[in-house]
């Protein structure tokens, strides 16, 4: 009978040892289920600037023909204008120009990223972007994906998985990485209808 309460015995502790993982496992893929994606709460116009950091101006740009500036600061007090042109010294430059902002075209959209801790949760962490109304702040669309470490380690990448890695979630609203273009969705249809 020994024999046999032993490996029992093996299976229980490595239960034990790992509830914790198996819990926020099932936890992470309630929360992806109810929050990650894409959510409008407004359409958002196409033809209209931006403002967002000066690192998040050239993708923006580069993602999304429906923006044709993308205000930024370069020093926190100096705001300038990236913009999209036709003109290429090489076959690696992609054409994105930095210009004195035009006051007479002002921003209507603020890009927000998002990279954070979940609260009261252990190992999922949001990540994401925020799309607001400039004049008024409100937010008009926002795009979350969360990601849950297997292990948490302080020394160094943990191996983990995020919500947009299952093959069973709505392709049209999670992004299959970070550089697709999860905002896409979020424009008017037809410009007409602006």
């Amino acid at each position: 009978m020994n024999k046999f309460l032993w490996p029992v015995g093996l299976v229980l502790a490595i239960a034990l040892f790992f509830s914790s993982n198996i819990r926020g496992y099932y936890r992470f893929k309630e929360i992806c289920l109810k929050n990650a994606g894409l959510h409008v709460y407004v359409p958002l116009m196409r033809d209209v600037g931006w403002v967002a950091r000066e690192i998040d101006a050239p993708l923006l740009l580069h993602f999304y023909k429906e923006i044709p500036f993308v205000r930024h600061s370069t020093d926190g007090h100096t705001f300038k204008d990236l913009v999209r042109t036709s003109d290429r010294s090489s076959a690696s430059d992609n054409g994105f120009r930095t210009i004195s902002p035009d006051p007479s075209k002002q921003p209507i959209y603020s890009y927000q990223t998002v990279l954070e801790n979940v609260a009261n949760e252990l190992r999922i962490y949001k990540r994401g972007a925020i799309v607001t109304e400039v004049a008024s702040g409100k937010v008009v669309a926002t795009f979350q994906d969360y990601i849950y470490r297997i292990f948490e380690t302080n020394w160094g990448p943990a191996e983990g998985t995020s919500c947009s890695s299952f093959s069973s979630v709505n392709a049209a609203n999670h992004a299959r990485d970070s550089g697709e273009k999860f905002l896409q969705n979020a424009f008017v249809s037809n410009p007409e209808k602006q």
